[in-house]
């Protein structure tokens, strides 16, 4: 099992911000190597999922021994960092409400893995320097309530929809989401340049993660 909290908060003190997700990906991927020397670590790795009903093809951003299964989110607003003799320029995502379905959809991934599948735990894993994740928005709370990811927020397992889930601009995120378990949402700081990280687990022995 990771203590993820520790890992990330050492990786804070030598990488305080990232170019990009996958920047994010490979510092986090060897910071777990250096915890766990002998664990085999694998980025991008695709799984079939398979049920009586249906077939679904998934890839996972970090896997751990086959066993840990890591989902991970970098989203940004604009931001100049620089860090030692390194400029980090940083890029506005936007589309806010995009980002917590996704993030909330890797979630429902990693259900499917642990599961139903051979990962016995696994992280959803959002880093951000932009306030409106961690904060609850209440703009256009019609469209995206039930996607919220504000702190200390409780998610209980339901299905969770767009208040018009027929608008067609969303393309692939247009479907609803199923959590099978219930979450609290706990954001916590990442170094000291105005990021925070959030943190859920999706283990077979535990129902809610904090």
């Amino acid at each position: 099992m990771l203590d993820i909290d520790l890992i990330l908060n050492e990786l804070a003190g030598a990488r305080p911000v990232f170019h990009s997700e996958a920047d994010f990906q490979h510092a986090l991927a060897w910071k777990i190597h250096e915890h766990l020397p002998d664990a085999e670590i694998r980025l991008e790795v695709p799984m079939v999922m398979r049920s009586k009903e249906s077939e679904r093809r998934l890839r996972v951003d970090i896997l751990v021994d086959s066993t840990c299964a890591i989902e991970l989110k970098y989203k940004t607003k604009y931001a100049r960092h620089p860090v030692d003799e390194e400029l980090f320029v940083l890029r506005s995502h936007s589309a806010q409400d995009f980002g917590r379905y996704d993030f909330l959809k890797d979630i429902e991934r990693l259900e499917g893995v642990v599961l139903e599948g051979p990962c016995i735990v696994g992280y959803a894993i959002m880093l951000t320097n932009d306030d409106s994740y961690w904060r609850h928005t209440k703009g256009n709370q019609a469209q995206d309530a039930h996607f919220q990811i504000s702190d200390r927020r409780r998610i209980v397992g339901d299905t969770l929809q767009w208040g018009d889930p027929g608008r067609e601009y969303r393309g692939k995120r247009n479907d609803g989401i199923t959590l099978k378990r219930d979450y609290t949402l706990s954001w916590r700081n990442y170094a000291n340049r105005g990021f925070k990280y959030l943190v859920v687990e999706v283990s077979r022995e535990r129902c809610c993660s904090s």
